[in-house]
């Protein structure tokens, strides 16, 4: 280590969450009206925890925190989608610093944990302002969590056991997947920590921190199961895993909202049936089924290519990454056991996409892979600097090779999602312009996420796109909703109104659309 790493001063969290948050400042103009169907869920149901509606916002499919968090600011009367920005870019200062504890843990120089921390800014930027996810909150969440389960001395603490107690059972609150990976990689420490334990004292420590973390859990896991259950009539921990598992089933076409045909929101403070997915008809499948075994196999094969392809989309150093630290592991197994830097991100990575495998997988779902191999990247480097190969002009390409390739891709996501939220709020601009009424029923022939869009713009209720419905079924569906406005994107030259009776109103002065509105005495707001 050369004098000039030894003077670098430790990262502390308070300046980490500072630069982040400029740095997000800066951006947030650029994606102030951003939106996303989950994030309008979430929204919604914040929406109505503010209006006093309790027995309405218990939601099986989406996870509460998340919604909870924007009930204060919704309160205090902050337009929603602003809200939920706040809400998000709060989520990233928390994950900042989450991160900052958790590359303590990795024996790096200071100069290189502030390059590493430094290179991860564009990533936690595009994670809080591109779309409203829970999936940020769950890394958060997580980074904490592992900054306390990862510790030299966890056992020597009970703290920490009632720590990550406390964390886990808000993961399970941030999103329902988070209940089922905290008990297995909470399982898995312990038995990690059990098997390097040298006697009998530090055991009983470790079960003593365990339990005290399983109890906190489940108090906290219960409240909201019993909430559940009462809601439901059964015990539910959840109703995420059935609509998913339903959705990678053999037969699934994909979103059911694309061609099952219009498809009304439970009820008028829902911005559309997405609110509540497990309403929505989908039929479910099982191992049992005639080549049900098959499928599952096919489909863990396929997620496996889909996760790898999604984390080294991040860098193209990931795959290497994970092979030299595989390398690391080449070593007797009692000193493995103490090697926690080498052995616990893997053992995370190799964990927490486990559930994900067996039935659906986005890359947000795993944000938190792609971090902690970075930090496993940054301790090969740090490795890799300290031996004899590491000449000057080496440790200098090397660092600028880590560097690019930690923060080119989201960059890249960054430039590419500039000003998308502001078109579609310019394009609703310009319908209330031109006599849309706030408030009016809507669907759509397709785009359904933009119809979605337009619709909470002009505070509407959507009722889905047509689907695999006929010319006579539309006409029907929508005079049995008493669908008001019915947008027809890329119209056809010649293209005709639903119903007799329906008029065009834009006269093509919005780009790709055009909209019929039906007489005024057929339908309801």
């Amino acid at each position: 280590m050369s004098r000039s790493d030894r003077d670098w001063p430790a990262p502390r969290a308070g300046r980490y969450v500072l630069l982040y948050l400029i740095l997000g400042a800066v951006l947030l103009p650029f994606f102030r009206h951003q939106i996303n169907s989950d994030g309008l869920s979430y929204l919604s149901i914040a929406m109505r925890y503010a209006a006093g509606d309790l027995a309405g916002a218990v939601n099986g499919y989406w996870g509460p925190l998340l919604s909870w968090l924007m009930v204060p600011l919704i309160a205090l009367g902050i337009e929603p989608l602003l809200a939920g920005k706040i809400v998000s870019l709060g989520l990233g200062a928390a994950a900042a610093a989450g991160l900052v504890r958790l590359a303590r843990f990795m024996p790096l120089t200071e100069k290189l944990r502030w390059i590493t921390l430094l290179s991860l800014l564009p990533f936690l930027a595009t994670a809080s302002l591109r779309a409203l996810f829970p999936d940020l909150l769950v890394v958060a969440l997580m980074l904490h969590y592992l900054a306390f389960v990862f510790a030299d001395g966890y056992e020597d603490r009970l703290r920490n056991g009632l720590w990550c107690g406390l964390l886990g059972g808000l993961l399970y609150y941030a999103k329902a997947y988070g209940f089922y990976v905290f008990l297995l990689h909470f399982a898995v420490m312990g038995l990690l920590r059990l098997l390097r334990a040298d006697d009998g004292r530090r055991r009983l420590a470790l079960v003593r921190n365990h339990a005290l973390g399983l109890a906190v859990f489940a108090v906290l896991a219960g409240a909201w199961i019993g909430v559940l259950s009462a809601r439901y009539g059964e015990p539910t921990i959840s109703t995420t895993g059935v609509f998913n598992h339903a959705l990678a089933g053999p037969a699934s076409r994909g979103q059911p909202m694309h061609y099952l045909g219009f498809l009304p929101p439970q009820d008028e403070r829902a911005f559309s049936a997405w609110e509540t997915p497990t309403t929505i008809p989908i039929a479910d499948w099982s191992l049992r089924d005639p080549g049900g075994l098959r499928h599952q196999l096919g489909l863990l094969k396929d997620n496996l290519k889909l996760l790898g392809r999604d984390i080294t989309a991040y860098s193209r150093l990931m795959a290497l990454i994970l092979v030299g630290s595989l390398l690391l592991c080449v070593q007797p197994l009692r000193r493995l056991l103490r090697d926690g830097p080498t052995l616990y991100p893997l053992v995370t990575v190799a964990v927490f996409p486990a559930g994900y495998l067996l039935m659906l997988l986005e890359v947000r779902y795993v944000w938190i892979c792609p971090l902690l191999i970075t930090l496993m990247g940054a301790r090969l480097l740090g490795m890799f600097m300290e031996s004899g190969l590491g000449t000057r002009p080496r440790r200098i390409a090397a660092i600028a090779l880590f560097v690019v390739s930690v923060i080119i891709y989201p960059v890249k996501l960054i430039v590419q999602g500039v000003g998308q939220g502001e078109r579609v709020r310019a394009v609703a601009a310009t319908l209330a312009d031109l006599g849309l009424e706030r408030g009016a029923r809507t669907a759509s022939n397709r785009e359904w996420a933009d119809s979605l869009y337009l619709a909470y713009h002009l505070d509407s209720r959507y009722y889905g796109e047509r689907g695999d419905l006929t010319d006579e079924q539309v006409a029907a569906a929508l005079q049995e909703y008493r669908v008001r406005y019915y947008l027809v994107w890329d119209p056809e030259p010649a293209a005709a109104a639903p119903r007799e009776g329906w008029t065009e109103i834009t006269a093509g002065r919005v780009p790709r659309l055009a909209v019929y509105e039906a007489p005024r005495e057929s339908v309801g707001q």
